[in-house]
């Protein structure tokens, strides 16, 4: 049961449920402020803000009042989750890499603290209990970084340069415009095509655009070319009719 108790269906429902979204707007900025602050570098603030929304959106749909539960308890632990989510979706590491990762950082900040140099790989294997290899190779996951294609990389007077257009192959061709092009062709040749089907039908079967019957000349010496009235077909060497070939 929804905290606001709608009828199905009814005008007056879908009004009480928005105000509830409305008014639990503040509950969003305080699930997910941490998560603005620390956010990865592809999403904006508005982008964490917006996940956490249709967190509470969901909230507001799941909500069963007699369970005990304060609506406001419920609908946080629900944003949190579901921005959980989307991140854990967008993350290019499985979730056992990513806490290997995780692990390795805080070992190798730890031991700089206390030592005040950088570890060893026997001393990082040694705090964190993973061998040498895993400690490598979670070094390795942990120096990538995703970014947004459109993140600005240059400014001038004459615009921003967006890391997308710095990294475009101008020589290579725009699938957009490639697409464009070929429904273009399609749509122009289409039609000829079509009009060039009836005209050999009608060729073949004798009879004139106008409805009246044509006489088909016969070339002399030529009888396998020949193209009598009463041909019905016009069979090429592939054995099908000409027609048919071009239809498909």
């Amino acid at each position: 049961m929804c905290p606001f108790a709608p009828v199905a269906g009814s005008t007056v429902g879908i009004v009480a449920r928005d105000q509830v979204i409305l008014r639990s707007a503040a509950l969003v900025r305080h699930a997910v402020g941490h998560y603005a602050v620390h956010r990865p570098p592809i999403l904006d603030v508005e982008d964490i803000y917006g996940y956490g929304t249709i967190g509470l959106i969901d909230a507001v749909d799941r909500y069963d009042n007699s369970r005990g539960v304060k609506f406001e308890t419920y609908a946080v632990t629900r944003i949190r989750g579901y921005l959980v989510d989307q991140l854990r979706a967008m993350d290019y590491l499985p979730r056992s890499a990513r806490a290997n990762v995780r692990l390795v950082h805080s070992a190798v900040a730890q031991i700089e603290e206390q030592l005040g140099r950088k570890p060893a790989k026997g001393e990082l294997a040694e705090e964190t209990g993973l061998d040498s290899a895993a400690c490598d190779r979670a070094l390795t996951d942990g120096a990538y970084r995703v970014v947004s294609l459109e993140t600005v990389i240059a400014e001038s007077d004459e615009g921003t340069l967006s890391l997308g257009r710095h990294l475009e192959d101008e020589s290579s061709p725009n699938p957009a415009n490639a697409a464009e092009e070929h429904e273009l062709r399609h749509g122009i040749a289409r039609p000829w095509r079509r009009c060039l089907i009836a005209k050999l039908r009608c060729c073949v079967s004798g009879t004139s655009t106008s409805g009246h019957t044509a006489r088909l000349p016969r070339i002399s010496g030529s009888p396998h070319r020949a193209c009598p009235s009463s041909t019905p077909r016009v069979w090429p060497a592939c054995g099908e009719p000409l027609w048919r070939i071009l239809a498909t």
